[in-house]
């Protein structure tokens, strides 16, 4: 049964908890800052204060001017970052940017960042608080933190905004003529880009194919589980036909030692040759670098395969977000969001693709690769020599049968007008529209 009413205590306590609240609002609304920050000192000093009287006198010292770091701790005089989580400690991190104080949230967000070194929120939420032309240290710091955290499509535009920010930062610091600090943020953002382990797995053809990975601890990252307690990320989750889209890429920047699970698993569809290149990248970014690369024929809906790393940096699990995983976007949309650059940026996307043969030719001022067509036999064919002893009793047989099967087709297209100079050679590209699958033929 509820109580008819406040004890007499609680009552007369908030009675004068209303009181003091209306004289320090009528003072503030006088103008008696230097009154309010006396009363407020007293209440707070006497071990009677409320949530509600540091921020007031954090605001109010603010009006009179006082320095960035003793509004700060006014503000957060009635929290304690130590014994805070990182979601609070974010959270005071934006309240502290909202009121300007942007060197106190970056703290924060470093805190932040302690307790939980493999979450990207606190190097996302400095990276905005920031400016590299003032704090370049900073800078450096929250955009290494991005570059190494950030995965996935919907990070890109993270991902590109830290960038631009170090190399912002590494300018102001080569201005200021500090080596030291240029030295270090230049191998800050070098371990960024360091990762124990990187799968990739390409294929060709119309087929939709899932990569999961189960690592050395039992944990699990794959299209359901997109990041794991062990430090792995699906970056990338692709289909075919478009071989720039038919990638499924893991990356596992500080991963544990030990025996990885590979689970490819045919989806939908068919690939060329009914197999797929798996890339195996251990200690990316640093001088023991080495790649390993592998073909693997599915065999069935789930084909498994084993790699092995030594010399992980990870020793322990981490924390991950409860956030449940991003809904699978649609074939046409997620076609146009995947990393379309990313052949062009490693060197693949020049040239003409190999296992076609191709001659330059050039008219109308144009300058193109012009396919040459062949034909490239699949299957089975046998020829035989025979040759009949002097008796005509025996035959001799010799047999050379081979084995032929495409393995992987390469599509490109190319396009333009046929064009004429008078006095040259006619030539240009073909018809707009057109196009070219060059197979690569397996014995």
């Amino acid at each position: 049964m509820a109580p008819a009413a406040l004890p007499d205590g609680m009552a007369e306590g908030l009675e004068i908890d209303r009181k003091f609240s209306r004289q320090i609002r009528q003072l503030s609304r006088a103008g008696e800052n230097e009154t309010v920050i006396r009363l407020l000192r007293e209440r707070i000093d006497a071990g009677e204060a409320r949530p509600w009287m540091f921020e007031v006198l954090g605001l109010t010292l603010q009006l009179t001017g006082a320095d960035e770091e003793e509004v700060a701790d006014a503000v957060l005089g009635g929290f304690s970052p130590e014994a805070a989580d990182p979601p609070a400690l974010l959270a005071a991190a934006t309240y502290m940017h909202q009121l300007g104080l942007d060197r106190r949230a970056v703290e924060l967000c470093q805190q932040a960042s302690e307790a939980a070194p493999d979450a990207a929120k606190p190097y996302g939420m400095a990276l905005e608080m920031v400016a590299p032309d003032q704090r370049p240290l900073d800078a450096i710091w929250a955009a290494a933190g991005v570059l190494r955290t950030a995965w996935g499509t919907r990070a890109e535009p993270a991902r590109e905004r830290a960038e631009l920010i170090a190399v912002s930062a590494l300018r102001e610091l080569r201005r200021r003529g500090d080596a030291a600090a240029l030295a270090s943020a230049n191998a800050q953002l070098a371990d960024a880009q360091r990762a124990d382990l990187i799968v990739r797995v390409r294929w060709s053809g119309d087929a939709d194919v899932d990569l999961t990975v189960t690592e050395p601890p039992g944990t699990v990252t794959g299209p359901t589980v997109r990041r794991s307690a062990a430090g792995g990320v699906l970056v990338r989750d692709g289909f075919g036909p478009d071989r720039a889209t038919a990638v499924e890429e893991y990356r596992a920047p500080v991963a544990f030692s030990g025996v990885y699970l590979l689970d490819l698993g045919l989806t939908t569809g068919e690939p060329v040759g009914q197999r797929v290149r798996v890339e195996v990248v251990r200690h990316f970014g640093s001088p023991s670098e080495s790649v390993e690369e592998f073909t693997v024929p599915l065999k069935a809906v789930h084909t498994p395969a084993l790699i092995t790393l030594r010399g992980g940096r990870r020793v322990s699990l981490t924390s991950v977000d409860a956030d449940a995983p991003p809904p699978r976007a649609r074939r046409l949309r997620l076609a146009d969001l995947t990393d379309q650059g990313a052949g062009v940026a490693s060197g693949r996307g020049f040239g003409p693709p190999p296992g076609v043969n191709n001659q330059i030719t050039a008219g109308g001022g144009s300058v193109g690769y012009q396919p040459n067509v062949q034909l490239i036999s699949e299957g089975i064919a046998s020829s035989a020599t025979a040759v009949v002893s002097a008796d005509r009793r025996y035959v001799r047989l010799s047999l050379a049968p081979q084995f032929t099967n495409v393995i992987d087709v390469f599509n490109f297209t190319f396009a333009g007008t046929n064009t004429g100079v008078s006095g040259g050679g006619g030539g240009g590209f073909p018809p707009a529209g057109g196009g070219f699958g060059g197979p690569t033929p397996g014995n």
